[in-house]
């Protein structure tokens, strides 16, 4: 059995005549007819009924029809992905958050290297403020973020993977600790901690979560600034202070915290610099962008 023999019936069932399947395919009927009969002989039943004014497909004919189609789809999404993966560089280097907990999607790269031998995945974990300018200079080309962290007016695109959401971080025996929800009555006299960030940053001063803390209803009179995220972690330990994180933030000591869930949703995201991904990305990002939605 041949593809080209597929192709021929395929395309004289379709069209009930092996002459006008001859005419499609830009060859003679008596080929046409050849490969057909070396099929039904290899097949070892009847896939048409031949009469004088064509052919009409058998019940078994119908049913090699549908089988047939679904392997000609197959092969051909197979054949567009093999070129694809054919025309891929062999490195490909991606941005993961040192902050946060990507093990779903570490589980996806790790699938992709599993199937992509000969490509080379590069890893390299980094904090918030580094890994736009590494998309940026090129130094890897994706990165997986928070869609709602993503500078404006940089050039950088996105697709999203799968939702997060934010919480908010309090000390375990503080007086909010004993709430599942808050609203902004309950947070308004609440000091409020945030990272300073340098005055060259893309980010306001008030950080990535300042339209989440907005929403909640916090006094921007009361933000406590730090200068790095375990600062951040001590004055909510220690100070009375509570933090806006992602849920899939990692950091030690969680048993000294409460997260009490806002309900605000936002996205992991697969991002890159320019309209298009650049050519080592592509397929990679093409890839694990299908690999999620299978999972939806």
């Amino acid at each position: 059995m041949t593809l080209l023999q597929i192709r021929y019936f395929i395309e004289a069932a379709k069209r009930g005549s092996i002459t006008e399947a001859a005419k499609a395919m830009f060859v003679v009927q008596p080929a046409v007819t050849k490969q057909l009969n070396e099929l039904e002989k290899e097949l070892g039943f009847r896939l048409f009924t031949r009469h004088p004014r064509g052919v009409e497909l058998t019940a078994a004919g119908k049913i090699m029809l549908r089988a047939f189609e679904s392997c000609q789809a197959e092969y051909r999404a197979a054949l567009a992905r093999a070129r694809e993966v054919s025309s891929m560089v062999d490195r490909v280097s991606v941005g993961l958050l040192s902050s946060i907990d990507l093990y779903n999607v570490s589980n996806v790269i790790n699938a992709f290297i599993g199937e992509h031998f000969d490509v080379s995945v590069n890893i390299l974990r980094l904090p918030m403020e580094e890994i736009f300018t590494a998309l940026e200079t090129e130094k890897i080309d994706v990165a997986v973020v928070i869609d709602t962290s993503i500078p404006p007016n940089r050039g950088i695109r996105h697709e999203n993977l799968f939702p997060s959401r934010d919480y908010i971080l309090t000390a375990k025996d503080s007086a909010l600790a004993a709430k599942e929800t808050v609203t902004p009555e309950d947070l308004k006299d609440v000091p409020v901690v945030m990272q300073r960030f340098p005055a060259n940053s893309y980010r306001s001063k008030f950080g990535p979560q300042e339209e989440v803390c907005t929403q909640l209803g916090f006094n921007r009179n009361n933000v406590v600034f730090c200068d790095n995220y375990e600062s951040c972690l001590s004055a909510v330990e220690y100070s009375g202070c509570v933090l806006v994180i992602d849920g899939l933030t990692v950091f030690p000591n969680k048993e000294n915290f409460k997260f009490i869930d806002t309900g605000i949703e936002h996205h992991v995201a697969l991002a890159w610099q320019g309209e298009e991904p650049p050519q080592a990305a592509g397929p990679f990002i093409r890839w694990i962008l299908d690999a999620f939605r299978r999972e939806e």
